[in-house]
């Protein structure tokens, strides 16, 4: 009898493993910038915090570093350059805003209530504190130290760029959650099962450790001598991550996640406290601070993009098995992702504005109608909807949708609330970026403290710090403000608005403009 011979190409044979020593040293640097940021060391049994309850819901928002020593025009302030805004149209609300919102959502929807915490850096928990519109948004406030983490991790000199810093606060923040049972959510993800929660932290644990979403990223490869039926369509293509400046792109679908481990999206991450979920966390920092896994490893040629979600990856498909905890894949109709550059993220908004589910899976006829025969073809020629009956759509328990202005003007998704949550959202979403952004002025000790005044207008300030040599800011204007034209009606009207992003010193008596 013959040996069957072994594939060739396997996952970690064209990969160029990284030695031991890297590994190591890439491991302990990790543990050093947890430790700063104030997450357990991992030492001495200091695995997790001390659980303030057997479950809850986790979410992990650190604002992204911005210019807080700015020189600002009187008659409006933007963040986001003209370039900026076609980059980033498709999430255009600020983490903390959008984050805001969907925590509501989840907290009015969710059966039976669980407790929520929130993990962020030390001005956004203050604010948090401090703010009575988000006093009963979450019960836990959890402060990672991201300036000590931040300087930990620049001292470190560790070949990870700047860019992607905010993946290792993820993973340390999922290290600090106060539950037993944790179920972390993205800022942009929206719950919309009300039993999705606790299905996943007392079903999906129950025989697992973790359970996350099986990512749509991944190429759907067959026989390579065959020719794809859907190779003449406009999305069937290749894609690419944008990579630091002098790198190779990063490839969106590499090869090796179609070699029988499929990847999984860490948007939705419900998860135990076991010794080999924080370990796989711990090494899958590892290996993104230390770049060890830079290339697909299946194929050395190609660029692999680098966050948490491909490091984790990397460590289940590469590291010692018998350390690995037990994953559960979950289908794509647990958080039925809306893909950037296609209308999906529309369709969705127009679904949930009509009150009804999105559900993911293909609308579609296996067969025209007209044929003449009573054949099984034309039988299933009558059908609408025929994928259903072979499971091709689902009703969606979650929909990683990203807020932004021009679906809010499909979904105004303020009047799924009423009364104290309705305000609550609205003031997320008018007022609470720039209201955060003086709150980091005071927090650093920027003078002259700032207040917001005028309309309530969705605007962000921009602009180099006087004296730095940078000029005074931008003083463009989103297009964007919210309108009611009658009660319990509101729409997105796309229009240039004037901001009022004034400063008010506290040793004068009136108001200067800065």
């Amino acid at each position: 009898m013959r040996r069957v011979q072994m594939v060739s190409h396997s996952i970690g044979n064209a990969s160029e493993m990284a030695s031991t020593a890297e590994a190591s040293a890439a491991l302990s640097t990790l543990r050093r910038v947890f430790v700063a940021g104030g997450a357990p060391s991992g030492i001495g049994g200091a695995d997790w915090r001390a659980a303030f309850a057997p479950m809850g819901i986790l979410h992990i928002m650190t604002p992204p570093a911005r210019p807080l020593n700015v020189t600002l025009r009187g008659d409006g302030c933007l963040l986001y350059s003209k370039e900026e805004q076609v980059r980033h149209s498709y999430k255009a609300i600020p983490v903390m805003s959008e984050g805001t919102v969907m925590a509501l959502f989840l907290r009015q929807k969710m059966t039976p209530k669980l407790p929520m915490a929130l993990v962020s850096d030390a001005a956004a928990v203050s604010f948090v504190h401090a703010r009575p519109e988000l006093a009963d948004v979450w019960d836990h406030l959890l402060t990672l130290d991201v300036a000590s983490a931040t300087t930990a991790l620049k001292a470190a000199q560790m070949p990870i760029p700047l860019s992607k810093f905010w993946c290792i606060w993820k993973l340390a923040g999922l290290l600090m959650s106060p539950f037993e049972h944790t179920l972390y959510v993205d800022a942009d993800v929206m719950v919309l099962n009300p039993s999705f929660a606790s299905d996943l932290l007392q079903n999906s644990l129950r025989l697992h450790d973790m359970a996350m979403p099986v990512d749509t990223n991944r190429p759907g490869k067959g026989d390579p001598t065959m020719k794809s039926a859907r190779a003449d369509t406009t999305f069937a293509q290749t894609r690419y991550h944008a990579a630091p400046s002098g790198k190779q792109p990063e490839l969106m679908e590499p090869p090796m996640f179609a070699r029988g481990v499929p990847p999984f999206c860490t948007g939705i991450i419900a998860y135990a406290r076991k010794t080999e979920v924080r370990r796989l966390l711990e090494h899958a920092g590892a290996r993104l601070i230390g770049q060890l896994n830079r290339n697909d490893a299946t194929d050395a040629s190609i660029a692999v993009r680098q966050t948490e979600q491909e490091m984790m990856w990397f460590e289940l498909a590469l590291g010692p098995r018998s350390k690995q905890p037990r994953l559960l894949v979950l289908p794509e109709e647990y958080y039925c992702p809306a893909v950037a550059g296609s209308r999906q993220a529309l369709v969705y908004s127009e679904q949930l504005a009509a009150r009804k589910s999105p559900f993911w899976g293909v609308v579609g006829h296996t067969r025209e109608k007209g044929a003449a025969k009573r054949t099984l073809k034309t039988k299933m020629a009558t059908i609408t909807n025929d994928r259903y009956l072979s499971g091709g759509s689902k009703d969606c328990h979650a929909t990683h949708l990203h807020l932004s202005n021009y679906r809010l003007k499909v979904f105004n998704i303020t009047d799924c609330f009423s009364g104290r949550r309705a305000h609550q959202v609205q003031w997320a979403f008018f007022r609470m970026d720039r209201e955060l952004f003086c709150w980091q002025r005071a927090h650093r000790g920027v003078l002259p403290p700032c207040q917001i005044l005028g309309a309530k207008k969705l605007v962000y300030p921009e602009g180099s710090g006087s004296g730095s040599g940078g000029g005074s800011a931008a003083s463009r204007v989103r297009r964007g403000v919210w309108s009611r034209g009658r009660a319990g009606a509101g729409r997105m009207l796309r229009e240039k608005a004037v901001a009022h992003c004034e400063f008010v010193d506290d040793r004068a008596a009136d108001t200067q403009h800065t």
